[in-house]
């Protein structure tokens, strides 16, 4: 018999997943649930490309709706697969979705609206990116 300290730790997740909240609002099953990467939920949320799973547990969409916006081409997808392959595996590109959110908050869930005004208050990179530097004042191009 195994104490609890020798029991292999190679399955347990170090960032519990909110189970309960992917199952009823994002409508996934125990199997997809499983497609998430286990870290912290602001380190996901940081990454370049997450899966449609990912994206759906981030937003508080259901996996149904992230799905149909990669299909309709209404969020930047990243595609990875052999030319020609017919179902190539897809990321969706996190950073550039926020990006464009800034600027279209037509398509934006509660949790995604909490998300970004916590990232436009906290996130230095987020005012560095959205700083003096990086926009003409007035609107007008620089000479």
């Amino acid at each position: 018999m195994k104490n609890i300290s020798e029991i292999d730790t190679q399955y347990a997740r170090q960032f519990p997943v909110d189970t309960g909240r992917a199952l009823r609002v994002c409508r996934m099953t125990e199997k997809q649930i499983h497609k998430l990467r286990d870290m912290s939920t602001d380190e996901l949320a940081s990454q370049i490309f997450v899966c449609a799973e990912e994206f759906a547990y981030l937003t508080g969409r259901t996996l149904k709706s992230v799905q149909h916006l990669m299909d309709r081409n209404q969020i930047p997808v990243h595609r990875e697969g052999m030319p020609g392959s017919k179902r190539p595996k897809r990321f969706i590109m996190m950073q550039e979705y926020l990006d464009a959110l800034r600027h279209c908050r037509a398509i934006i869930t509660a949790d995604e609206r909490y998300h970004i005004d916590r990232l436009m208050r906290d996130k230095a990179t987020y005012r560095r990116s959205t700083g003096k530097g990086s926009r003409p004042a007035n609107g007008r191009a620089s000479v």
